[in-house]
Parts: structure tokens; C-alpha cells; sequence
């Protein structure tokens, strides 16, 4: 599971905080922050967190600050 707090950095990005991800080898991320364009959908998020950093994501929240 991870949580996935979306907050606007600039006028054209905006910064995904993830929490409490963990990763293939065990280590459990704190507060990941992923910079993403200021338009990216939920989607864009999950795909581009799940890519770099999970297997497979069986639950997740999302909010946008």
C-alpha cells in the first residue's frame, strides 16, 4: 500500500509525496517525493510510482493539496 499526497511545486509541476512504499528488496520509502507535470491524472501518478518502484500495488490513496 502507499499513500500518494499530491502538492503543486510550480506553475508547470507538480511534487508527489509517497509513503510508506516498499520497495522489491524490503526497504520501506518515506516521504518518496516525485516530481510530475502540473496536468498529470491519478493515473500518470500510479503508473509512473508503480513502474520505478513496485511490482504490483494491491491498495493505494491519493489526495491532491
Amino acid at each position: 500500500m502507499f499513500l500518494a499526497i499530491v502538492s503543486k511545486k510550480e506553475h508547470y509541476m507538480k511534487n508527489v509525496h509517497v509513503y510508506d512504499i516498499k520497495t522489491e528488496d524490503g526497504q520501506t520509502l518515506q516521504d518518496l517525493i516525485i516530481p510530475v507535470d502540473i496536468d498529470a491524472t491519478w493515473m500518470d501518478v500510479f503508473e509512473k510510482v508503480q513502474g520505478a518502484y513496485l511490482d504490483n500495488v494491491d491498495s493505494y490513496s491519493y489526495t491532491e493539496v
